[in-house]
C-alpha cells in the first residue's frame, strides 16, 4: 500500500551460570589478594609505592587485607585548559 510499517528488531541474550562456592587456602588467599593490590597500585603510575604496613584479619568468611602505601606522585603534569571564548 506504499506505505512504511514500523518495525523494531531486539535481539537479547542471556547466559544461565552456577553459582559455585570456592575454599582457598588461607596462605593462597592471602598471595592472591596481595598480588591484586599489587597490581592496582602499580596502576596508578605512582613515581614511587613503599608498603608501609601489612596488616591480615581472619575472618569467618576468610580474610582482610590491609596494606598501607606511601606514594609519591607528580602532580605537576601539564594539561590542557580549554576556555570558552
Amino acid at each position: 500500500f506504499n506505505k512504511k510499517i514500523p518495525i523494531n528488531i531486539a535481539c537479547e541474550q542471556y547466559k544461565i551460570t552456577n553459582k559455585k562456592s570456592v575454599t582457598y587456602q588461607s596462605n593462597a588467599l592471602e598471595e592472591m589478594l596481595y598480588n591484586e593490590i599489587k597490581k592496582q597500585v602499580k596502576s596508578h603510575n605512582f613515581i614511587s609505592a613503599l608498603e608501609t604496613q601489612k596488616v591480615i584479619i581472619n575472618t569467618p568468611k576468610g580474610i582482610i587485607l590491609k596494606i598501607t602505601y606511601d606514594c609519591e606522585e607528580n602532580i605537576a603534569i601539564q594539561d590542557e585548559i580549554l576556555m570558552d571564548t
